[in-house]
C-alpha cells in the first residue's frame, strides 16, 4: 500500500499539480482515494456519467475515440 508521503510526491509530479506546495497537497491527498487498475481495464466509456477527475500517477491511459468509420487512439500520462 502506498503511504501518504509517497502519494503526495506522485500527485505533486502530475502536470495538474506541478508547483503546488506539498503542505497544500497534504490537505486533500489520501491513500484511500488511490486505486490501481490492470492493463486493458475500461475505466470510462462514452455516454457514462462521471463527475470524477482521474490523475495518472504511474503509467498511462489509452483513450479510444470512435467517430463513424474513424478510430483514433491517444495516450494520456497526466489526467483526464
Amino acid at each position: 500500500m502506498i503511504v501518504n508521503q509517497e502519494l503526495i510526491k506522485m500527485v505533486g509530479s502530475n502536470t495538474l499539480f506541478k508547483g503546488i506546495p506539498k503542505d497544500f497537497l497534504k490537505t486533500f491527498v489520501r491513500p484511500k482515494n488511490y486505486f490501481g487498475v490492470k492493463e486493458g481495464t475500461i475505466i470510462y466509456s462514452k455516454g457514462d456519467e462521471s463527475s470524477d477527475l482521474y490523475l495518472i500517477v504511474e503509467g498511462e491511459v489509452k483513450i479510444k475515440f470512435c467517430e463513424k468509420n474513424k478510430v483514433e487512439h491517444r495516450f494520456i500520462t497526466d489526467f483526464f
